[in-house]
């Protein structure tokens, strides 16, 4: 689903209290998450960057607002995955209990023919179909609806009109 996504990944955030409305992040160009195994080894981290570095913009400080309206996937990064020694993130476990809640993995119950539920990966998923543990940059990769986040149009369609509803 992408950038769609990052309505989950807000109000996950917000009400699992990983940050308040008032809560800044800041863009200042790619983070480097260390390497798990080599922490104090630079060169080991492993690169995230937001789609508007390739363009040499940095967003800067902002708010859930700011990050929503400007789609930005650092202030997603932290929110899904957090940083070390910097914040907490939601990890893999809330954000897939939040993406059940807005209906993924679930089929809508619309009456169209033929509809399919896409599946929330966990780390149990992880475990047992690919042999791998959950890593943090899963959990980056999932708070912008990429990796292994999956949804049909009519998942994307009912969590987002579930936000606009209210």
């Amino acid at each position: 689903p992408g950038s769609t996504f990052k309505l989950v990944s807000a109000t996950a955030a917000l009400a699992e209290h990983v940050i308040t409305p008032h809560t800044t992040l800041v863009d200042k160009g790619p983070i480097y998450l260390p390497n798990f195994f080599f922490p104090d080894d630079p060169t080991q981290a492993q690169e995230f960057v937001s789609w508007n570095h390739k363009l040499n913009i940095y967003h800067g400080v902002m708010t859930i607002v700011e990050g929503l309206g400007l789609s930005n996937d650092i202030f997603f990064y932290y929110l899904g995955g957090g940083y070390p020694d910097f914040m907490v993130g939601l990890g893999s476990e809330r954000m897939a209990k939040w993406m059940r809640l807005f209906g993924f993995g679930e089929l809508t119950g619309v009456d169209l023919p033929g509809e399919v539920r896409a599946f929330v990966p966990d780390e149990q998923w992880k475990r047992l179909t690919k042999a791998e543990t959950w890593t943090t940059g899963d959990s980056y990769n999932m708070s912008i609806g990429q990796g292994d986040v999956l949804g049909t149009p009519m998942q994307v369609l009912v969590s987002t009109a579930a936000v606009a509803n209210g």
